[in-house]
């Protein structure tokens, strides 16, 4: 199978170790926009387009999702087909815009978004010009630490990203505010 597929891929570090691999291991195929070069001069353009395949799961990946940029471990999880994150993405802020027909009834405008499970902030990230405060949580010390990370890099300042069980943190919420 990989005398198959290796004319695709670019040369990769799995190849030269493959022997060394355990029966039942896990083969990381990633894709990732091209990391941008720190030392490279401003006046250097970058395409933003372009990707590369990560085959190590520690490596730091970027994604970008219509006008913010992500950055997390290529082992971490992120949306299963990335290609219709943009249209998606869009229809739910079109769909969460409250309507000037919705404000004339009464109907007061959302203030705060709960994204359970956040992942790398995606949807905090995203969805954040639409709310007052938005809260993240996730289990993971390693996906929240990329969650506040995300968060600056494209300069959010309304999203709180909390460590641990969803279901307990949002228990104890609603037990000491109601």
């Amino acid at each position: 199978m990989i005398d198959e597929i290796s004319h695709l891929l670019p040369p990769l570090f799995f190849y030269s170790t493959i022997h060394t691999f355990k029966r039942g291991a896990t083969l990381l195929l990633r894709e990732s926009l091209v990391p941008i070069d720190p030392e490279a001069s401003a006046d250097v353009p970058t395409d933003d387009d372009s990707r590369i395949c990560v085959t190590d799961h520690k490596t730091i990946v970027r994604e970008k999702v219509l006008d913010k940029n992500f950055k997390q471990n290529a082992g971490s999880f992120f949306q299963n087909n990335p290609l219709i994150l943009g249209p998606f993405m869009r229809y739910m802020m079109d769909e969460l815009i409250p309507s000037k027909k919705d404000k004339q009834h009464g109907n007061e405008e959302e203030q705060y978004l709960v994204n359970t499970y956040c992942g790398l902030g995606l949807f905090s990230i995203l969805l954040a010009q639409l709310f007052t405060k938005n809260i993240g949580i996730k289990l993971t010390s390693d996906s929240i630490r990329y969650a506040k990370f995300n968060a600056t890099l494209n300069n959010i300042t309304n999203a709180e990203f909390i460590g641990g069980e969803a279901e307990a943190i949002l228990r104890n919420f609603f037990c000491s505010n109601y």
